[in-house]
């Protein structure tokens, strides 16, 4: 799948003196809040 833009997640690549991993909090039923047609 192709975006039409370039995401670079440099915050991930931060020393974990910034930042901390965790897993994703799991949700019952997820939905789209939001949608730019553009």
């Amino acid at each position: 799948m192709t975006i039409g833009w370039h995401f670079d997640n440099t915050f991930s690549k931060l020393s974990n003196l910034f930042k901390k991993n965790i897993k994703p909090t799991p949700v019952h039923d997820p939905e789209l809040v939001i949608l730019n047609g553009n």
